[in-house]
């Protein structure tokens, strides 16, 4: 079961950003930078 996919919008943990990919290990997020 997989309640997120690829390209979504998401905040986790308070971590925002955009899923580049998954895993069963691992969620790697693509977050906004910051100056």
């Amino acid at each position: 079961r997989q309640p997120f996919a690829p390209r979504d919008h998401v905040v986790i943990d308070g971590n925002e950003g955009i899923i580049l990919s998954m895993t069963s290990r691992a969620t790697i997020l693509m977050t906004p930078g910051r100056l």
